[in-house]
């Protein structure tokens, strides 16, 4: 873990969001009311800012025994930007520090919302903080799984149709949403029966270590920051050792990834996590060129036109054979990697009840991912691997 000096952005951020707490703050430290704040419970001091090194999407800035976490959805700046103070048990929230969400620290009660969540609670060795989740059946987690058959992790809805009373009857300390902006309808009635609700936005990182580093906003929550650092060091250690394998690679095999839906495909962008798995395993990316992080859209003719002779396919959406692919729509069959048999999909493992493992723990292990496709563009560079998530369609 290191420390530096708050950037402009940082600084900017701090006198938006809590000068005027500090100051309100230190006229309480000189004489305040009965009722005002011990200056044993609060304490602001000089913002440091805990570094993350591929996470864009949140920071974390140190201020005495408070701890903002910055949540940045549009990756830059402080536009439609959340903060949330994280303060120790048993202290009072400073009124006039001007921030989303005041959560004391550490819970141990939570509702999650995305199974991508899940494995940042088994990696720190937590399983047993969660208490809910929408729809079940979708985790994969044999840890997880156990505790739901126990009766000890509620079904609360579905992500579109949380089932508020039961949620509130958990009582949990936090819940952990991925849906920002307008979109977050009924999780602000949580907030106001007192339920802080954060949002995890690792989805939209677009490095895989970036998401897998969001274990550490985790680690905050949950009073295990060091141990996430450790562990997401572990992780990051072995995905380096896999891209060193892949620097000296001369002949970078070309893949494309995606499928129709409807009448359209949709394709990793260029900016994609999907797209740097594939350059750090020695592939290139017949996409790269389309700067963005999330999907591109695209016709099927200008998939054909640009991938009649690409060597691979990976990613096919719901499709686990090709004789589904063919069936689906019969153009497939033009495409080179299909002809060859060179097609992949994450349905390598799947949950007792269904959930792909990949969509779990893929966000958290990249390490695992990186090492598939590798085995998938240079077998040669780990020959005795057996992929972990991605299978060969037939």
């Amino acid at each position: 873990m290191h420390i530096l000096e708050p950037s402009s952005y940082m600084i900017n951020c701090i006198l938006h969001h809590i000068l005027k707490g500090i100051f309100m703050i230190g006229t309480c430290f000189v004489g305040c009311s009965p009722n005002g704040y011990n200056k044993d419970e609060i304490v602001i001091t000089p913002s440091t800012s805990i570094v993350l090194n591929y996470a864009k999407r949140f920071e974390i800035i140190k201020s005495g025994n408070v701890t903002l976490v910055i949540i940045k959805p549009t990756g830059i700046g402080s536009k439609g930007s959340l903060t949330y103070a994280l303060i120790p048990p048993g202290t009072d929230p400073p009124e006039n520090l001007a921030v989303d969400q005041v959560i004391e620290v550490p819970v141990k009660r939570m509702v999650v919302t995305s199974t991508s969540h899940i494995p940042f609670l088994d990696l720190l060795g937590i399983s047993d903080y969660l208490v809910g989740f929408p729809n079940t059946d979708y985790i994969s987690s044999e840890s997880m799984r156990s505790r739901i058959d126990q009766n000890l992790i509620k079904d609360v809805g579905s992500v579109n149709g949380l089932d508020i009373e039961s949620l509130i009857e958990l009582q949990p300390e936090l819940v952990v949403s991925y849906i920002s902006g307008p979109d977050r309808g009924e999780l602000s009635l949580l907030s106001h029966s007192g339920i802080p609700v954060v949002i995890n936005l690792d989805f939209m990182e677009e490095s895989p270590l970036g998401r897998a580093e969001w274990i550490k906003f985790i680690g905050l929550m949950v009073g295990k920051f060091e141990l996430a650092d450790s562990v997401f060091s572990g992780i990051e250690h072995k995905y380096q050792q896999l891209t060193s394998l892949t620097n000296s690679v001369l002949k970078k095999p070309p893949v494309f990834s995606g499928i129709m839906y409807g009448d359209t495909w949709f394709a990793p962008g260029g900016n994609s996590f999907v797209a740097r798995f594939i350059e750090d395993a020695g592939g290139y990316y017949t996409w790269e060129d389309q700067k963005i992080a999330g999907s591109v859209e695209l016709s099927f003719e200008a998939v054909l036109d640009r991938n009649t002779k690409t060597d691979f396919w990976i990613g096919t959406g719901g499709f686990s054979s090709k004789n589904d692919i063919e069936a689906s729509d019969p153009r497939y069959v033009n495409f080179h990697a299909f002809q060859t048999g060179d097609v992949y999909n994450y349905h390598g493992r799947i949950g007792a009840t269904g959930g792909f493992e990949y969509l779990e723990l893929g966000g958290a292990r990249p390490d695992l991912v990186l090492a598939d496709f590798i085995k998938i563009l240079h077998p040669g560079l780990i020959p005795n691997y057996q992929p972990y998530f991605f299978k060969k369609l037939y």
